[in-house]
């Protein structure tokens, strides 16, 4: 199969950022500038909707707070009361139900860090940034592609990205929408910390595409 200059230029490019992709917990003291986030808000939005193509209107919504933000402090204290009160529930739970005791002994381990520390990153990564979408049924797949192109993007412009999936268990508790002017209880949540990376991650090994795929004629 051969290719146009541009395509095999668009297609080396998309390549490289694929396999440059990794998640970066550690950054640099600098603060990127705000036209770094701005460009990778606008790959967010151009992510697919869940409700594209359909009559609910597209509503995507982001709020960046920087480490220096006046409400950093007030954002970490709801979330770590959240984070007790989940651990509680779960602790409660797994006391009815022996099976579960073993699949939540992570979950429970870290909502008590938590608890004790608070949300690693949130507060120290120079940027944490919140996406909220109106809730439909398949926007929990929405925000993952929303994600993957800020991730995407954020590769692409030398920034580090990493996930912060304790965002999503925010989307119900009042006081931080209220906090980040969010109506609650009508959006889904999803969040990350951007920066700039401290280190270069090694490359990791994936598996080769004929040894995971089988051609079904």
């Amino acid at each position: 199969m051969s290719m146009d200059l541009k395509t095999k230029e668009y297609n080396d490019a998309l390549d490289q950022i694929l396999r440059a992709r990794r998640s970066m917990r550690e950054f640099k003291p600098e603060t990127p500038p705000r036209q770094l986030i701005e460009e990778i808000i606008q790959a967010g939005l151009l992510a697919p909707y869940a409700s594209e193509g359909g009559t609910v209107p597209l509503d995507r919504q982001f709020r960046v707070i920087s480490r220096e933000s006046r409400i950093i402090g007030n954002l970490r204290e709801i979330m770590r009361r959240r984070a007790v009160m989940a651990c509680e529930g779960l602790s409660k739970q797994m006391e009815r139900n022996p099976a579960l005791q073993q699949q939540a002994q992570f979950l429970v381990k870290r909502l008590k860090m938590i608890g004790e520390h608070g949300v690693p990153w949130v507060g120290t990564d120079p940027y944490y940034i919140v996406v909220a979408e109106r809730k439909s049924m398949s926007v929990d797949k929405s925000l993952s592609h929303c994600m993957e192109n800020m991730w995407l993007k954020a590769t692409a412009l030398g920034l580090g990205f990493h996930l912060i999936t304790i965002t999503g268990t925010m989307a119900e508790d009042k006081d931080f929408c209220d906090l980040l002017s969010i109506s609650h209880g009508q959006y889904a949540l999803d969040g990350c910390g951007v920066g700039y990376p401290s280190s270069t991650l090694t490359p990791v090994q994936h598996p080769q595409v004929a040894d995971v795929t089988r051609w079904i004629d």
